[in-house]
């Protein structure tokens, strides 16, 4: 009976898992992807001064390839020069085939830049 209730305690666990990996992959909302704006806004006076991006770095890396695809444009199109200097860090560590941020709208999907500047213009 032990080895029952053991083995469904470890199904439970892969589930469980399973089921947090896949809901943190998905989709971020602009909305969603503003708000980590706001945490790049945060976290650049210690990149300036220490050379460290604290939390944002990591949050970045939870993001799908897509979403930070996205967040790099929308900060270039939306962000203050905080904001940029960050997201300029982070083009530069992950994306190491970017020269500048400038230059990151060519890695985005036409769709996804639309989307980016209509809602902008709300």
């Amino acid at each position: 009976m032990d080895s029952l209730n053991l083995m469904i305690i470890i199904v439970s666990v892969v589930v469980l898992v399973v089921a947090l990996i896949l809901i943190s992959r998905r989709r971020k909302t602009l909305k969603e992807l503003r708000g980590i704006l706001q945490q790049f806004k945060r976290d650049a006076p210690w990149l300036f001064r220490y050379g460290n991006p604290c939390g944002s770095q990591k949050l970045f890396k939870t993001l799908s390839s897509n979403d930070q695809k996205r967040l790099l444009y929308l900060a270039l199109v939306e962000g203050d020069s905080d904001v940029r200097g960050m997201a300029d860090y982070l083009a530069k560590r992950f994306y190491p085939e970017v020269q500048d941020l400038d230059h990151f709208s060519e890695f985005v999907k036409p769709a996804e830049k639309r989307k980016i500047i209509q809602s902008n213009a709300k």
